[in-house]
């Protein structure tokens, strides 16, 4: 009321008129109806961000949907990969007890083959001291040929001398 142009008038009638509970209303509509805009501006905040807790709903409701079927996918998929892994250490387990086997057979193979080596070393010295007596004998043998050859040469020469000397004296035994 002072802010009015004719507030500093002090009559009483003008006071009279100006009722106290006039303004207060005038002054209380123009609050209600400043409250009912921002009531109604209010409102469509209020619905805006409904509207987007409802999207971040939907949004949370997908990714937990998401989340449900990753989390089995990546179930499924760990116990693929366990089976694989099972299935892997089984095979490395059977190579493993295959390479021990091949070893065993390996190290029992080059024994054996050491072993054979040896007989045959030994046989094989066996069959050169054979071979040397052998060929002594075979040598001995040639020279007593040799030598019998020699008498039976002498043998045959002086047979042939007497068989001359024999029918040089034929004449002699005729008679």
């Amino acid at each position: 009321m002072r802010e009015l142009p004719f507030s500093g008038k002090r009559s009483t009638s003008y006071q009279n008129c100006l009722d106290v509970s006039v303004i207060l209303c005038n002054g209380l509509k123009s609050v209600k109806s400043q409250l009912q805009e921002c009531k109604v501006a209010h409102r469509k905040d209020i619905t805006k961000l409904q509207d987007q807790l409802s999207e971040f709903k939907r949004e949370n409701t997908s990714l937990k949907k998401q989340i449900e079927d990753s989390a089995i996918q990546d179930s499924k998929t760990i116990k693929q990969y366990s089976d694989k892994i099972i299935q892997l250490e089984s095979k490395l387990s059977d190579s493993e007890n295959f390479v021990n086997i091949i070893t065993g057979l390996n190290k029992q193979t080059q024994s054996w083959i050491t072993e054979q080596e040896e007989k045959h070393k030994t046989e094989k010295d066996r069959i050169i001291w054979r071979s040397d007596e052998l060929y002594k004998t075979i040598q001995i043998l040639s020279d007593e040929n040799n030598r019998l050859k020699a008498i039976q040469q002498q043998t045959n020469d002086q047979s042939a001398k007497s068989n001359k000397h024999f029918r040089g004296n034929r004449h002699y035994c005729r008679r």
